[in-house]
């Protein structure tokens, strides 16, 4: 705006303008702005406006995306907002394929592929609950390759791994991004846990006004997110919650390529498979209205997009089939949070190899479950307080594995957990619990 404001002054009246008579002038400009002026919303990245979605090129240029079609052009009637951290994206061409993407990665599942297209399909989509990309693999199986291409297609910015120990500091970075790459993640905080939950389905950050200690600026963010690790770095129930669990294969040496090559050849394809990406974007689109889907699960919305995506891929797919690809990936979440907490794997043996329920006040099944774990107890919650709220936090995952958890309130607190039938745990009460495959299975990162 100075320079603007230099410029018309030096114009008009052939003279330099002073500091002082260009500070009257913001300020002049900024009260008509404050008091007449009409709000404009501004948007980062993507839109949705008047019945279309719109994804910022730069440079003045947009994709519009309407059912059925979708162009580049220079009408675009919002704003988006732009940051010296953004880069401009290529210019998409129609005709591609996105399965092309798999030539530079070693996955072989399918219903893998399923889930990355339509998470990455559903990056052009401005305003829904999502799940955290969560990427996992052994050394050599391209998983920073596979975020730093992800992110060149939906945000490509001069940001290739974000630090996210301050996260205060973080959150100033992640205003101004529409994707969030975490890189080599090997440990999550609980602050930092925390902040992708709320980054996922949406939140509001706080922070002190530069030079203020009493005024606050508040951020709400709702953002994609893409995390790498050689282990599956979400432990908390809350975060495993909100993930789509993705896991790569190792590249075989023979089909190793050097970067710089594989570099080139990604930058080559990347018009055709943005431009592929748009073309199922906007069949997509014409579909969704028409998507009835027989359950909804956490991330509705994205289900019923990962629905219409899928369809527009595959026409031959049914309203049901990606959920049930969902679904399964659900499940796994499911299984990794019983895996991750000593609790909840010492009440599945429990319920398991003594074929009984758990009754009692908190202090009481407790202790019981101390008694079983003996030398091991220091794993559990030490507390009754501390147990109490850690089988709120597990209750769902366990109850999907077929425990029935009732907590009842009021003066006199109980809990009861047992074993519903026709379920996992149903399963493996009826054989011997360390004997059990699947009991092998949920145990295997247990201290009991």
């Amino acid at each position: 705006m100075e320079i603007l404001i230099k410029t018309i002054f030096y114009r008009e009246t052939k003279n330099s303008i002073s500091k002082e008579q260009q500070e009257q002038v913001i300020g002049s400009i900024e009260a008509e702005a404050l008091t007449s002026g009409k709000d404009y919303p501004l948007y980062l990245r993507v839109a949705e406006f008047d019945g279309c979605l719109y994804y910022d090129l730069g440079d003045g240029l947009a994709v519009k995306i309407t059912p059925d079609a979708w162009e580049v052009t220079k009408d675009i009637p919002i704003l988006f907002k732009r940051y010296q951290i953004s880069n401009k994206q290529v210019i998409p061409v129609p005709g591609g394929d996105v399965n092309s993407l798999f030539a530079f990665f070693n996955i072989k599942d399918e219903n893998v592929k399923i889930l990355l297209l339509v998470w990455i399909i559903a990056g052009f989509i401005e305003n829904m609950p999502r799940p955290i990309l969560m990427i996992s693999g052994v050394q050599g199986a391209a998983k920073s390759t596979l975020v730093r291409y992800v992110a060149k297609i939906i945000d490509p910015s001069e940001l290739c791994d974000l630090n996210i120990n301050d996260v205060e500091k973080a959150t100033l970075i992640i205003d101004q991004i529409w994707l969030v790459p975490l890189d080599n993640i090997s440990h999550l905080r609980q602050e930092e846990s925390d902040m992708l939950c709320k980054l996922s389905t949406g939140g509001s950050f706080a922070r002190r006004k530069l030079y203020t200690d009493s005024d606050l600026m508040v951020r709400r963010l709702r953002r994609l997110v893409v995390v790498n690790g050689i282990d599956l770095v979400a432990k908390k129930a809350d975060l495993l919650d909100r993930c789509l669990i993705i896991d790569m294969d190792r590249i075989p040496d023979s089909m190793r390529k050097p970067e710089s090559i594989l570099n080139a050849s990604f930058e080559a394809e990347l018009p055709l498979i943005l431009g592929a990406c748009f073309d199922i974007l906007a069949k997509a689109y014409a579909l969704r209205p028409s998507i009835k889907l027989s359950s909804a699960p956490r991330m509705a919305d994205f289900a019923h997009w990962g629905t219409a995506i899928l369809k527009a891929m595959k026409p031959e797919a049914t309203d049901d089939d990606f959920l049930k690809i969902y679904s399964e990936n659900v499940s796994r979440q499911e299984s990794e949070t019983i895996n991750a907490s000593p609790l909840a794997l010492c009440i599945v043996k429990y319920l398991a190899e003594e074929n009984t329920q758990l009754s009692g006040t908190p202090s009481d099944v407790l202790g019981i479950l101390k008694n079983y774990a003996g030398p091991n107890s220091h794993s559990l919650p030490q507390t009754a307080n501390s147990f109490g709220k850690k089988i709120k936090e597990l209750k769902p995952s366990l109850e999907k594995m077929g425990a029935s958890i009732i907590i009842s309130k009021g003066y006199s607190r109980s809990i009861t957990i047992s074993i519903l039938p026709n379920t996992i745990l149903s399963e493996l009460s009826l054989s011997s619990c360390c004997q059990d495959e699947h009991v092998d299975y949920l145990s295997e990162k247990t201290p009991f």
